[in-house]
């Protein structure tokens, strides 16, 4: 699967009908997250397993504040409660545990 090329990659998967692509598009947007945050957030909406969606969503929000704390604070605002809720607390453990050092 082209990580480099994600947008050809996730055609590929969606053309796929006779196995469950949900493991490959969950593995293509967390590679593709670091590099291409904007496929990734663009694509979010295609993970049904709530773990992946908290995982993934932590990933974008990373990404982009590697950029822009802004982008990454509003690309978290369109995220479900439940969502952000999860991904601050799991970002607030990583804190923490690194601040202990």
């Amino acid at each position: 699967m082209s990580f480099n090329q994600p947008e050809q990659a996730l055609s590929w998967l969606n053309r796929q009908t006779d196995i469950d692509t949900q493991p490959l598009t969950s593995e293509l947007i967390s590679r593709s997250a670091y590099r291409n945050p904007q496929f990734a957030d663009q694509n979010l909406h295609k993970i049904t397993e709530q773990d992946d969606l908290t995982r993934l969503t932590s990933r974008v929000y990373q990404s982009y504040s590697r950029y822009s704390q802004a982008k990454a604070d509003e690309f978290l605002s369109r995220q479900s409660p439940a969502i952000r809720e999860q991904v601050l607390t799991k970002l607030k453990r990583v804190e923490e545990i690194r601040s202990r050092g």
